[in-house]
Parts: structure tokens; sequence; C-alpha cells
């Protein structure tokens, strides 16, 4: 599929009950979809807007406008300039009266002989807010020292987005018993929001997040205080992170983290620029992190 059907440009409202697998299924909102405590969808219009229909509070609709690109045959991304989750999809048939779409997977894949990854456990979550950024941090026990954690968007679509704090094994055998964990994750989350929810293997904490005190001054002056829109062509800045130290880690996640970008004319180029590159360690979240602050400028 090298061209986007004409009949994805529409609106679709999600199926769920005829989802198969790794696959979901759209319809349009005239279908006869059975009661349901609210439903998501999206529209996609030729202009490359979209509009994201989440379920918000009290099973309402919450719509979040954003663009959407084609990064290959067949494939759509949505980006929404961290006002919730980006994602991409693979679309698998469509008709006049049904869409199937395969969602690309944000859950970390094992590697290396390691197990796969599960909600972990925890004492206790806090959250810090740095203006567009949230600090999540973490804390609780390990089986052994040969364990890890992450922290993930949580596959739920739903507005505002939510996260799983995950860990799994190592390869190799461990035995030196339980050691206590901490560790955080910085993430973009809606300024107008005060609580994150995490879920984990004990159930889910609906967080209340915290201002950045003085003990957090550090992290506070590496993100980058903007107003972010949809469409920016001025320079605009974007910070990333990475708890395993790791250059091109964090300078991807910092991509992530920039605005949706609506090009003024076709064929228009942007320039990234790393602007700052540090280390954070310590403190009260625990930090071992490479952070990489990049600005985005355009014709």
């Amino acid at each position: 599929m090298r061209e986007l059907p004409p009949e994805l440009f529409r609106h679709w409202v999600h199926s769920r009950e005829e989802d198969q697998g790794d696959v979901q299924v759209f319809r349009p909102p005239d279908f006869a979809f059975p009661p349901s405590f609210g439903r998501d969808g999206f529209t996609m219009r030729p202009d490359g807007e979209v509009i994201k229909d989440d379920v918000g509070p009290a099973d309402g609709t919450v719509q979040v406008p954003g663009r959407w690109d084609r990064p290959g045959p067949g494939q759509v991304a949505l980006r929404f300039g961290g006002v919730r989750p980006d994602y991409a999809f693979t679309v698998v048939s469509i008709d006049d009266d049904r869409l199937r779409i395969r969602l690309e997977s944000s859950n970390p894949t094992p590697e290396n002989g390691a197990s796969a990854w599960q909600l972990g456990q925890r004492d206790r979550i806090r959250a810090f807010r740095a203006h567009r950024y949230v600090l999540i941090v973490a804390e609780g026990q390990l089986p052994s020292a040969g364990h890890e954690v992450d922290i993930v968007q949580s596959p739920l679509r739903i507005f505002p987005q939510e996260f799983d704090l995950l860990s799994r094994a190592l390869p190799g055998t461990r035995t030196d018993g339980v050691v206590p964990y901490r560790f955080a994750k910085v993430v973009r989350f809606p300024a107008d929001q005060p609580i994150v929810t995490v879920h984990h293997a004990d159930g889910d904490d609906r967080v209340g997040i915290e201002p950045s005190g003085e003990d957090l001054a550090h992290f506070v002056a590496v993100m980058p205080d903007e107003t972010t829109g949809l469409a920016r062509s001025g320079p605009v800045e974007a910070t990333g992170m990475s708890p395993h130290l790791a250059f091109d880690e964090a300078f991807a996640d910092a991509l992530a983290n920039l605005p949706s970008f609506t090009p003024p004319y076709p064929d228009a180029m942007s320039h990234i620029q790393g602007v700052d590159t540090g280390g954070l360690f310590g403190g009260i979240a625990g930090f071992h992190h490479l952070y990489v602050r990049v600005r985005r400028t355009s014709d």
C-alpha cells in the first residue's frame, strides 16, 4: 500500500469488540456499536491534520488535535506535540465500512537472553513537574541485583497518557537476595494535568505531581521552558534523557520530545542542533542520566 487510501480520510471509531490480537478494528460513527463506556477514535484530513478522540474523565470524549505523516508504505505516524502520546500504525485493510490497523508496540521487548518485561513492584512513586516535563521516581525492591526496571507509556488509549512500571531479569543467575532500587524517568506530560497514573504489579497509583524544589534545581535548569504549539516554524528546544548514559538514546528521546512541525512550504528543511550535553547523578531522584538538549530551526 504505497499511497494512503482515500477512505482513510474520515471519522473512524474504535470497534474494540472486533479486535483480533494486535489488529484493531474501526468503523464509521453511524455503525451499530454495542453499549460501551466511551470509545476512542480519530479523524484524518488530507492536509495533514488529525483529531484524536480519547476516552476522558467520566467516560466522556477528549479531542486532541495533531498532525500525521507517512514514515513508510501503508504506515501512518500521529504526533500531538506532547499533549498525548504520539503513536504509529500500519493499515492492514480498509473499505467504506471497516478499517483494520496494526499498532506499533511501545513496550520494550526482551533481548540478549533477558526475560520478558512484567509489571514491577514498588514501595513508593513520586512525580515532579519541570515545565512540560514530569520526572517520575519509583522506589522499591528487586529480587536480586540481576534485575532492572523501566517506566514506559501504557498502551491504554486514554487522556492523559498513563505509564507502566516494568521489571525483568537480566541474563545470568544472581542469588544475592533482595536489593532496593530507585529509578527515575522523564516524560512529557500535559502542563494542565496535576496527576499522573502509574500501573504496577499491585495495581495503579494516581500520583500527585509536586513542584520541583531546590533539590531538583539542576534538573529544572536543563529542561526547556517552552510554549508548545502544534505548528512551530521558529526555534524550539527539547531535552532527552538516557538512564544508560547513551548519547544515541538521549538524542532520539530529545527528537521525540520536539513539538510537531508543520513545514511552511513543500520540501522545507529543518536543522536540529545539539546545544547542551551533560549528566545528572544522585539526588532525591537517584539520577544516573545523560541528557541532550536540542534546538530545531527551519527554512
